[in-house]
């Protein structure tokens, strides 16, 4: 039996892409984005939080503040 992979809640939240609800925009874009690479590396188990923190530099970059 696999064990369930470990994801922050926001990133577990999000299903297919889709905003989920509930979600602040901002933490709903960071957890679309973290999916997303989460995906695009085929689903390694253990790098949640790096896929996190780099889409949250990236939707944060060009937000004064870091906010929306």
């Amino acid at each position: 039996m696999k064990a369930a992979s470990k994801k922050p809640a926001a990133v577990a939240a999000v299903n297919g892409g889709e905003q989920a609800n509930g979600l602040p925009p901002l933490t709903a874009r960071i957890a679309n984005l973290a999916h997303g690479y989460w995906e695009a590396e085929g689903r390694p188990e253990g790098k949640h939080l790096e896929h996190w923190f780099r889409a949250e530099a990236e939707v944060t970059a060009g937000e004064p503040n870091g906010v929306e």
